[in-house]
């Protein structure tokens, strides 16, 4: 038998109810008490002539959950660190330049455009700005015609960015091409 722990909720008005473990954790993400409130909440405060809101699965009406206007306050003010506005968050910005990277072209401009390329790195696909001009131009004049099983080694740029808690997705930009290896090409067939 699994054992977890369990985590006592109390109201304003001394009432209270025991979660199990799962149930707190869910309680604790933050996109899920958003969504709750939502849900739950935004119905009420939104339209005046609905006074509460009812859920449940067909057939199980008495297990449902039954939501007032002033529990849909609480929902609110319960979602409240979530709707402050980004701009009053704390940002912190870390770069790392990591040196002899190898990167596969997944995607690219073909007119020297230095946005929006991708390329594996190994079994993962990032996307990132060049900004090696001298690479780009040998990719606009044609001297470069990346295929996918070339072999580019990079010196990436990866910029991590966190607002309040929240880890953003990573920003990649290639610094420098030094070295590039066409893949396999097909050989012509002989015909005569």
């Amino acid at each position: 038998m699994s054992q977890f722990w369990l985590r006592r909720y109390t109201s304003e008005e001394d009432r209270s109810i025991t979660v199990s473990g799962p149930v707190h954790q869910l309680l604790s993400n933050s996109k899920i008490v958003t969504n709750i409130y939502k849900v739950y909440g935004a119905p009420i405060e939104d339209l005046p002539s609905v006074t509460d809101v009812k859920t449940y699965i067909e057939g199980e009406e008495r297990n449902g959950v039954h939501i007032t206007r002033e529990e849909s306050r609480a929902l609110k003010e319960y979602d409240a660190p979530s709707q402050i506005p980004l701009a009053d968050i704390a940002e912190t910005s870390k770069d790392t330049l990591h040196k002899g990277v190898y990167l596969n072209p997944k995607r690219g401009s073909f007119d020297g455009d230095p946005r929006d390329w991708s390329f594996r790195r190994g079994e993962e696909i990032i996307t990132a700005t060049i900004k090696d001009k001298e690479f780009l131009d040998l990719c606009a004049k044609g001297e470069y015609r990346l295929n996918f099983s070339d072999l580019l080694t990079v010196d990436l740029l990866e910029r991590q960015r966190v607002i309040g808690t929240r880890v953003l997705k990573p920003v990649y930009e290639i610094v420098r091409v030094s070295d590039y290896i066409p893949g396999a090409q097909q050989q012509p067939l002989d015909l005569s």
